[in-house]
């Protein structure tokens, strides 16, 4: 896992190339593009519990948005990066309020999911435009 914070980058799409070399000096390259947005949208305190998990899951966050609603969308992938689930949920309105999805663990078929381990993404999209993203893992006891 690798975080730096970038600063002063201006609004539009930016690319940011990576290579990463091995002990016997081959390496390997891979561009990520992402967008720099001057949106009203971002998200805090992103979590899920409990986690591990052996019926269900609350996934937590506290919005903060200056425009209005936003509309969520959680998809849950097996380690092969298969989507197994999508949650979606709209909120008209936001503010400081903490709000809780659950998921019963189940996939998009209603079948309950083996003990594994879970990677999931966030997708919030603001009403304006405006759009935050993050990830994390579930882990599943049965």
């Amino acid at each position: 896992s690798l975080t730096y914070k970038f600063s002063g980058l201006s609004t539009g799409q930016h690319k940011l190339t990576v290579r990463a070399f091995d002990l016997y000096d081959n390496s390997t390259q891979q561009d990520i593009y992402f967008w720099v947005s001057q949106g009203s949208l971002s998200v805090q305190n992103v979590f899920c519990y409990p986690n591990p998990a052996k019926t269900d899951i609350n996934f937590s966050f506290t919005p903060v948005t200056s425009t209005g609603g936003f509309n969520l969308s959680i998809d849950i992938y097996n380690v092969s990066g298969i989507r197994l689930k999508t949650i979606s949920r709209s909120f008209p309105e936001s503010g400081l309020t903490p709000l809780t999805v659950s998921w019963d663990l189940t996939d998009e078929g209603g079948n309950k999911l083996y003990s594994g381990i879970y990677p999931f993404t966030v997708k919030f999209n603001g009403s304006d435009g405006s759009f935050v993203n993050t990830s994390g893992k579930v882990i599943i006891i049965n």
